[in-house]
C-alpha cells in the first residue's frame, strides 16, 4: 500500500489503479487487489500492472516499489512521471524479465538513438533489417541476448543472421554481438557464408566483438576497411582461411583476439608494425611463421597467447623489450634453440603467467641464485616449463612467493 503514497494522484478526473488497495480497512490479501499478482506458494508479488494508473510526478528513489524484489513483470505505461529519470534503485528488481521486445517497432521509432545496450537481456529474437533507421547509433551491445532465428521475413534460415543493413550505421563506434548464436547471411546475399560485406562500411568502428557465435567460412575482404578498429574479437567461431593481415589497415589495434577460429596462414613480419597492440590472442589456430621474432618491438604488449599453433623459430633476446608483459603463453609450438630464461625474466617485472611448455627449445638457468641481486618478477602465479630439457631445478623459483601452479614434468632434472 505504501506504493500508492509514493506518487501523487493524477490531477485529471480518473479512477486510480490503486484505489482498491486499502490495508487500513483490513484488506491485506493482495490476491484481492486490482492489477496485483502474487505467487500462490510464497505470497510474493511477482506481477504489477500500473499502466494508465492516474500517476504523475517523479519516481522517488525510496519508493516501496523497489522493495518488491521478487517482481518479474512491471508495467508503468500511460502515466505521467514528468520526464524524470528512473532511479538507480531499479537494480533491486533483478528478476524483471524483458517480455520479447519488438525490435522492428523499436528501431522504427528511435531514429535519434545513440546508445543501444541490451547486454545480458534474454531477447530470443532476431536483428531486423530496419536497424539501418538508427543512423545516429554510436554504441550497440547485444551481448549474450540469445539472439537467434525466429524464421521471420527479415532473415533467410533458422540461424540468426546479421542483416546486411547493419552496414548503414556509418557513425557506429562500438558493436558487441558476442555470446549469441549468430551466423552470417547466406552466400546468395553476397556475404560469403559468414559476415556481411557491408560491415566494411563501418569505417568509424573502434570496437567489434563477434566472439562465441557460429560464424563460418572466410572473412570478407571488406573487413580491411575498418581502419579505426582498436579492438577486434572474433574468438571461438568456425572461421577458416587466412586472416587479412595488413599493417596499414589494422595499425590502430590495441586488442586482437582470434583464439580458436580455425584460421591458417603465415603471420607476416609486418605485424611488428602494430605498435599500439596490448593484447594478442592467436592460440588454437593453424598460424605459422616466426611470430616472436616479429613482435620484439611491440613495447605495449601485456598479453601474448599463442598456445597450440604452428609457430617456429627462436625465442630471441629481443623479447626483453616487452617490459609491460603480464602473460606469455606459447605452449605447444615448434620454437627451438636455447632460451636464457633468467635474462628474459629480469626485464619482465610485471609477469604473472609464463608457459613455454612442449616446444623444441632448451631452457638454461643460472647455476646459483642470489636473492639480494634477483630482479625477476615477484608476481608470477603460473609457470609452465614442461618438456623444456631442463637439467636442474630452476634457481629463480626460490624467490617466487606467489606461485600457485608449477609444471616441470617431462624434463631431465
Amino acid at each position: 500500500s505504501r506504493i500508492s503514497g509514493d506518487f501523487y494522484a493524477w490531477k485529471f478526473d480518473c479512477r486510480p489503479t490503486m484505489a482498491s488497495w486499502k490495508p487500513e480497512e483490513g484488506s491485506v490479501d493482495c490476491y484481492s487487489w486490482d492489477v496485483v499478482h502474487c505467487n500462490k506458494n510464497t505470497g510474493h508479488v511477482i506481477k504489477l500492472n500500473l499502466s494508465h494508473g492516474c500517476l504523475f510526478g517523479s519516481i522517488n528513489s525510496s519508493s516501496s516499489l523497489f522493495k518488491l524484489v521478487h517482481l518479474k513483470w512491471l508495467n508503468l505505461a500511460l502515466n505521467d512521471f514528468n520526464s524524470s529519470e528512473i532511479p538507480p534503485e531499479i537494480i533491486n528488481l533483478s528478476r524483471l524479465e524483458l517480455q520479447k521486445p519488438s525490435f522492428e517497432n523499436l528501431f522504427e521509432k528511435l531514429s535519434n538513438l545513440k546508445t543501444l545496450n541490451l547486454g545480458d537481456v534474454s531477447i530470443d529474437s532476431t536483428i531486423p533489417h530496419n536497424i539501418k533507421n538508427l543512423s545516429s547509433l554510436t554504441f550497440v551491445s547485444l551481448r549474450n541476448c540469445e539472439l537467434q532465428a525466429m524464421c521471420s521475413f527479415f532473415l533467410i534460415q533458422i540461424s540468426g543472421r546479421i542483416p546486411s543493413s547493419l552496414g548503414n550505421l556509418s557513425k557506429l563506434l562500438h558493436l558487441d554481438l558476442s555470446l549469441n548464436e549468430l551466423q552470417g547471411e547466406a552466400a546468395s546475399f553476397r556475404c560469403f557464408g559468414e559476415l556481411p560485406i557491408s560491415m566494411g562500411n563501418l569505417g568509424s568502428l573502434k570496437e567489434l566483438d563477434l566472439s562465441q557465435n557460429g560464424f563460418f567460412g572466410e572473412l570478407p575482404t571488406s573487413i580491411r576497411n575498418l581502419f579505426s578498429l582498436e579492438k577486434l574479437d572474433l574468438s571461438f567461431n568456425k572461421l577458416s582461411g587466412e586472416f587479412p593481415w595488413s599493417t596499414g589497415n589494422f595499425s590502430s589495434l590495441k586488442l586482437l583476439n582470434l583464439r580458436s577460429c580455425g584460421f591458417w596462414s603465415k603471420v607476416p613480419h609486418s605485424i611488428g608494425n602494430f605498435t599500439r597492440l596490448q593484447f594478442l590472442f592467436l592460440g588454437f589456430n593453424n598460424f605459422s611463421g616466426d611470430l616472436l621474432g616479429s613482435i620484439g618491438n611491440l613495447r605495449s604488449l601485456e598479453v601474448i597467447y599463442i598456445a597450440k599453433c604452428n609457430f617456429s623459430g627462436q625465442i630471441t633476446s629481443s623479447l626483453r623489450n616487452l617490459t609491460q608483459l603480464v602473460v606469455l603463453d606459447m605452449a605447444q609450438n615448434s620454437y627451438g634453440g636455447t632460451v636464457e630464461l633468467d635474462v628474459l625474466l629480469t626485464s619482465w617485472k610485471n609477469l604473472e603467467a609464463l608457459d613455454i611448455s612442449l616446444n623444441r627449445s632448451s631452457v638454461l638457468t643460472k647455476a646459483t641464485f642470489d636473492a639480494t641481486t634477483d630482479t625477476t618478477s615477484q608476481k608470477i602465479q603460473y609457470r609452465g616449463l614442461r618438456s623444456c630439457n631442463l637439467t636442474k631445478f630452476p634457481n629463480f623459483l626460490e624467490n617466487q612467493n606467489h606461485l600457485v601452479i608449477l609444471n616441470l614434468s617431462d624434463n631431465r632434472i
